[in-house]
């Protein structure tokens, strides 16, 4: 088995094994139609009718809808007045458009240290490109604070002077 399964497991098990001392009721496949709380949360399912003095609601958010998060966290939120700020994914890698993919596609799996800026805040780390854009630490932490029609600066050399170095490479030849 790989590493990442058997350390998956070992977390699951440590927080069932939590979930079994502190006498919390673990159901699967259960999907939740309404949640009410006049004195406690009363939580009406496919499987019957729950309640709880508390609730925790573990979806995950909007980054990957692929594996299941969905923004059902946030409607039970905003459903009890507590307030939610706007939605968009963070840490997650920029996708390039069919054009720019075509443009910069040789250069997939190249991997290399820059600073990319977003307004007042940069991170100097790698950047990776990939089959369907740019990645890497430096992409995914620039992306909580990027917005859509914003501009992003990547600096290839940021810890150089390009003029410098381009002006002596051109005294040297």
């Amino acid at each position: 088995q790989l590493f990442c399964t058997d350390r998956s497991h070992q977390i699951v098990d440590m927080l069932l094994s939590e979930c079994r001392k502190g006498h919390v009721n673990v159901q699967v496949d259960c999907a939740i139609q309404d949640i009410q709380k006049p004195l406690s949360f009363r939580i009406q399912t496919n499987r019957g009718s729950f309640e709880s003095e508390s609730l925790v609601i573990a979806t995950g958010g909007l980054s990957i809808p692929k594996i299941g998060a969905s923004d059902f966290g946030y409607q039970i939120a905003s459903q009890f007045g507590i307030a939610v700020t706007d939605l968009r994914p963070g840490l997650v890698p920029l996708l390039l458009d069919e054009r720019e993919r075509a443009r910069w596609s040789g250069l997939q799996g190249v991997s290399f240290e820059a600073a990319v800026q977003c307004r007042k805040t940069e991170f100097q780390e790698r950047v990776l490109f990939t089959h369907r854009g740019l990645s890497g630490p430096a992409i995914l932490q620039i992306s909580s604070y990027w917005k859509e029609g914003e501009s992003l600066t990547v600096n290839l050399l940021p810890s150089l002077d390009a003029r410098k170095l381009l002006d002596e490479r051109k005294r040297d030849n």
